[in-house]
């Protein structure tokens, strides 16, 4: 996991904050510990986490953004925990669960984050198919045209 992402942000020290959107259930906080602790350890967020984050060669801060609900709200939130750090968006990392069926509403609330924070348009994206071995999960291929990713 720490390989791909030190592949898509692969400066040695990127000064900058990793932002990971995505759906509620999507493994975002997930993630965020397996970066930080090693350990996968989870807790619904609600708002945004702000973590600082050492893996292999790269040091991040990352802001792990709450589900879909309210992101007006965590948009500003999230603005507002950046202009406090100084630290500009270096990134951002989409999850989406391969197996949930809230497939369109992750590519409407990707659509909503990318035209409320122009920053993430400008920046390089990782989308990062999660729970891939579930019975019903959709293979990535399945998922980028179901959310319209080749657009």
């Amino acid at each position: 996991m720490g390989s791909s992402i030190s592949s898509v942000f692969s400066n040695s020290d990127i000064n900058g904050a990793i932002v990971i959107l995505g759906l509620d259930a999507s493994g975002k906080t997930t993630l965020l510990y397996k970066l930080k602790l090693g350990e996968v350890t989870s807790v619904p967020i609600i708002g945004v986490s702000m973590e600082e984050v050492q893996c292999k060669n790269l040091q991040f801060v990352t802001m792990d953004v709450g589900g879909r609900d309210h992101p007006k709200f965590n948009a500003t939130l999230l603005n507002s925990k950046l202009k406090a750090t100084q630290k500009p968006i270096k990134g951002f990392i989409f999850m989406v669960d391969s197996a949930d069926s809230r497939l369109a509403e992750s590519s409407e609330i990707l659509t909503k984050y990318l035209e409320l924070i122009p920053e993430l348009a400008q920046v390089p994206m990782l989308i990062l198919v999660n729970k891939q071995d579930l019975p019903n999960a959709l293979t990535p291929v399945e998922l980028f045209e179901k959310l319209s990713i080749y657009k």
